[in-house]
């Protein structure tokens, strides 16, 4: 059965909680903060640190999970990726997909072979 009522309704700018939220969001654009919350982490964004330096992400203090709410209800620790380690992973990688690459064009050199072989036979 249709209906025409909305699904979801509007807290008027003067309800209470919605004159909270404005100042939290005021304050955060004050301090140059985007938090966004996605895969279930939390993000800081601070447009006022050097935006060449790693994304922030908030994590559990003792078992390192990310964080999917905010404020966060427990012990939290912000971590960001260490560049040693991206720079090292990106090298295996890379080394890793050579290695591959490297792999099919000898399957593929020895499959040409094999058929050389049968139709000079």
């Amino acid at each position: 059965m249709p209906t025409d009522l909305p699904r979801r309704l509007w807290l008027k700018d003067n309800h209470p909680t919605m004159v909270k939220f404005n100042k939290l969001c005021d304050y955060a654009e004050e301090l140059g903060l985007t938090i966004s919350f996605c895969n279930n982490s939390t993000v800081i964004e601070d447009t006022k640190r050097d935006p060449k330096l790693p994304t922030l992400f908030v994590e559990d203090n003792e078992d390192g999970t990310p964080v999917g709410v905010f404020p966060p209800g427990l012990e939290f620790k912000v971590v960001y990726e260490n560049p040693e380690y991206l720079t090292q992973k990106k090298q295996e990688d890379e080394a890793y997909s050579r290695m591959r690459a490297e792999e099919e064009d000898q399957k593929k050199r020895e499959t040409q072979k094999q058929k050389g072989l049968v139709k000079s036979l």
